[in-house]
C-alpha cells in the first residue's frame, strides 16, 4: 500500500538529493572550524560560505544570521536571554505561539516576569490594535508567530513590528517572530522587515533535521556558556551537514516558490471544493473562500472539524488507510487536553476536539489529494454514523 503523506507542517519531506549532497560536503570538510590546521581552516571558510548566501536568500547579511539546532532552539535563546536582564517586566506573546515560544514564556513567568496574552480575532489574526494596547512602558519583549502551524492564519508582522517599534515604552521592544512555517514557502527580507529577530528550522523546508536559523538585527547576551562558537552567541561545534543541507534547501525552495505557491493553492482549491460537499464538515475559519487568499492564510495548510468524530480518532483511522494526517501541532501530540491554539483561535471545544490537519508540500499530486478524500469522505461518514447510533 502506498502511502500518502499529508502532515508536511510537522516536517517536509527530505529532499535525497540534497541530504545526499550536505553528507558528501560534510564528509569532505569535516574538520572542526575552531581548529587551526588546515582542515579546521578549510571546515571554517565552508561555514561562512554558507552562511552568506543562506543570509542573502533571507534578505540579510552572514553577521546577522546565526546557526542553531533549529526553531525551538533558536526561540529560547531570545527568549531566556530576558533572564539576564535585572529589572523584569512584561512580555507579549499571541494566543497562538507554537509550543517552542509558549513554553520558554511560562517558564519565564515563573521568574517573576509577566506574560500578556494576546488572542487572534475570530479569522484567526492578530489584530494590530489590540496587540498595541497591550504594550506598556514596562514590555521588554513581544513573540508572534508569522504562520500559525495548525491553522496557516498569516499574521500581520509588518503592521505589529511597527507597533511594537512606535509604541511609547521605557525600553526598546524586542519584536520577535517564529517563522519556522514561512522560509521557503514566503519571501522574506529580514532587514526590511520591523524585527529584532526570527527563528527558522531546516526540516519545514525540506533540509535536514537538527539545523536552523537565528536572525538577530543586533546580538544580545544568551543565557549560556561555552566554546566561544556563533560570536559567543550560540556554543558548540557548528553542524556542518545541517548547514550545508539548510542552504541548499532554501536555494531550492525559493528558486520554486512562485510554481509551489500556485500549486500548493491549486491542491487547497481542490480540498476545499471536495470536503465541502462532505456532512459534518466546517473549515477553520468556516469561511473557505477567504482560505485561498495567500496573504491571510498559507496555501500549505487546512485545518477542518468533522463533528462528533474526535480528531485523533479520525487520524488513526485514516493513518491504517494510507494516509498521514494530523490533529495539530506534532510538538503536542500525546498531550490529552484541548488545543490551546483552537481555544484562542474561538473554537467550540467541541470542535477543537474533532479538528485535523492536512497539510501539503511540493511534492503531493492532485492524485494524492483525491485519493485522500475519496476516503476521508467514506470512513468520516462511517464514523459519524456510528457516533450518533
Amino acid at each position: 500500500m502506498k502511502r500518502i503523506y499529508l502532515d508536511w507542517a510537522a516536517t517536509a519531506l527530505p529532499d535525497e538529493q540534497i541530504i545526499r549532497y550536505a553528507a558528501d560536503t560534510s564528509l569532505k570538510d569535516f574538520g572542526n572550524p575552531s581548529s587551526p590546521h588546515q582542515r579546521g581552516k578549510d571546515a571554517a571558510a565552508l561555514i561562512e560560505s554558507e552562511r552568506k548566501k543562506a543570509a542573502g536568500y533571507l534578505g540579510t547579511t552572514a553577521d546577522k544570521l546565526y546557526l542553531s539546532s533549529g526553531g525551538t532552539e533558536s526561540n529560547n535563546i531570545v527568549l531566556t536571554s530576558l533572564l539576564n536582564k535585572q529589572r523584569k517586566g512584561n512580555i507579549i506573546i499571541s494566543g497562538i505561539e507554537h509550543s517552542a515560544v509558549y513554553e520558554p514564556a511560562m517558564m519565564l513567568e515563573k521568574f517573576g516576569w509577566e506574560i500578556r496574552m494576546v488572542n487572534p480575532e475570530a479569522d484567526g489574526i492578530i489584530s494590530v490594535d489590540r496587540f498595541r494596547s497591550r504594550i506598556d512602558e514596562n514590555t521588554r519583549m513581544a513573540a508572534v508567530i508569522m504562520i500559525n502551524n495548525e491553522t496557516g492564519a498569516v499574521q500581520p508582522i509588518e503592521q505589529l513590528g511597527k507597533a511594537a517599534l512606535s509604541a511609547d515604552t521605557r525600553y526598546h521592544v524586542h519584536f520577535h517572530i517564529d517563522a519556522v512555517q514561512a522560509a521557503g514557502k514566503y519571501p522574506l527580507n529580514l532587514d526590511r522587515l520591523p524585527v529584532d529577530s526570527a527563528s527558522f528550522s531546516s526540516h519545514k523546508f525540506r533540509g535536514p533535521r537538527g539545523a536552523g536559523f537565528l536572525y538577530l538585527k543586533k546580538k544580545l547576551e544568551p543565557l549560556y556558556a561555552g566554546g566561544g562558537q556563533e560570536n559567543g552567541l550560540r556554543h558548540g561545534t557548528e553542524n556542518t551537514f545541517g548547514l550545508v543541507g539548510s542552504t541548499a534547501a532554501l536555494e531550492k525552495s525559493l528558486n520554486d516558490i512562485d510554481r509551489n505557491t500556485e500549486h500548493a493553492l491549486m491542491l487547497k482549491k481542490n480540498l476545499i471544493s471536495r470536503l465541502s460537499g462532505i456532512k459534518g464538515i466546517k473549515f477553520n475559519p468556516d469561511e473557505p473562500e477567504k482560505l485561498l487568499d495567500p496573504s491571510k492564510y498559507s496555501p500549505y495548510i487546512l485545518s477542518i472539524c468533522v463533528k462528533p468524530v474526535p480528531g485523533e480518532i479520525l487520524v488513526r483511522v485514516l493513518s491504517d488507510k494510507g494516509f498521514d494526517i494530523a490533529t495539530g501541532s506534532a510538538c503536542a501530540t500525546g498531550k490529552k487536553k484541548k488545543s490551546r491554539v483552537m481555544e484562542a483561535f474561538s473554537i467550540s471545544s467541541e470542535d477543537a476536539f474533532s479538528t485535523v490537519r492536512i497539510s501539503t508540500g511540493s511534492d503531493t499530486t492532485f492524485d494524492d489529494i483525491n485519493q485522500f478524500c475519496d476516503t476521508f469522505e467514506r470512513e468520516s461518514t462511517i464514523l459519524i454514523r456510528n457516533l450518533r447510533r
